[in-house]
């Protein structure tokens, strides 16, 4: 048992363990999480690049309906295509000015800044935009429709993303929790087990203080704690040794005394009861 090993070699396997069960739990709460997350991506959230796949289609439809874009069937059929979450959008017109879309910012200041960002991708006040052309009947830039969407995690509802970060800090800071857990658990056990006999000494020091020797101290261990209750067995012997020593001489001079009183005392009645004889002789 680990309690009857050295001190030292206790709190070697004690730290042995406590990295050994966290690394074990972590494991297991991050598989489960894994787990969690297919279970719910696409149903009750949907993961950082979701919208960003949806651009391809989006973009292959602006493409093919050109400056048809512009006219009212255009821009509800392209309202139907595009998610009303998740992705903003804008139509422009060649010079850059907005025609319409949920996306009101100002996306390019001019023709020339619109030539230089069609066809890519770009960052603009944490979002990403992505500027498709319209191009016209005779293959020329009619104007250009912009697509911002955000790189972040989207659920479906104020619920769902609630109980969801909760559970993903939660594994994520997982580590930190299984190690001040394990911590505090084997360092009870350790505790627990250098208790014992420290407490066995305690109260042997107390029927000392009480001069009180009869008792042993049960505690047999190959280690520190072992040996040291042993020392204090052994030095509890001597001391009872000296004590029962101390009262054997002490027995003996008291026996000594009283011997010595009754010697004397026959001796001493006789010369007293000369003395009050003589003292009661007329002169």
């Amino acid at each position: 048992m680990m309690e009857k090993k050295p001190l030292k070699a206790q709190f070697i396997i004690s730290f042995i363990l406590i990295l050994a069960f966290s690394v074990a739990a972590t494991i297991a709460t991050y598989f489960l999480g894994f787990v969690l997350y297919g279970k719910i991506e696409y149903k009750n959230m949907y993961p950082a690049n979701y919208y960003e796949k949806k651009i391809p289609d989006i973009e292959d439809h602006i493409r093919k309906r050109g400056v048809y874009i512009f006219s009212r069937a255009g821009q509800a059929a392209l309202e139907k295509i595009i998610p009303a979450e998740g992705i903003s959008y804008q139509v422009m017109d060649s010079s850059g000015r907005r025609i319409y879309g949920t996306d009101k910012e100002l996306i390019v200041e001019d023709q020339s800044q619109l030539y230089r960002k069609i066809n890519t991708t770009f960052s603009l006040k944490r979002k990403y935009v992505r500027l498709v052309p319209v191009i016209d009947p005779q293959g020329k830039i009619a104007g250009a429709v912009s697509l911002s969407y955000a790189l972040a995690p989207t659920y479906r509802s104020l619920t769902d993303k609630m109980w969801i970060s909760i559970i993903f800090f939660a594994v994520i800071f997982s580590p930190f929790f299984y190690v001040i857990l394990f911590t505090w658990v084997f360092a009870r056990i350790f505790a627990k087990n250098i208790a014992k006999p420290l407490n066995l000494l305690i109260e042997a020091s107390v029927k000392i203080g009480e001069k009180n020797l009869d008792f042993v101290i049960d505690y047999d261990a190959p280690n520190e704690l072992g040996r040291l209750c042993k020392a204090f067995n052994e030095m509890k012997n001597e001391l009872e040794k000296s004590l029962v020593l101390q009262w054997r001489m002490e027995q003996q001079r008291r026996e000594m005394q009283e011997t010595l009183a009754h010697d004397l005392k026959t001796p001493l009645s006789i010369i007293q009861g000369y003395a009050e004889a003589l003292k009661a002789e007329p002169a």
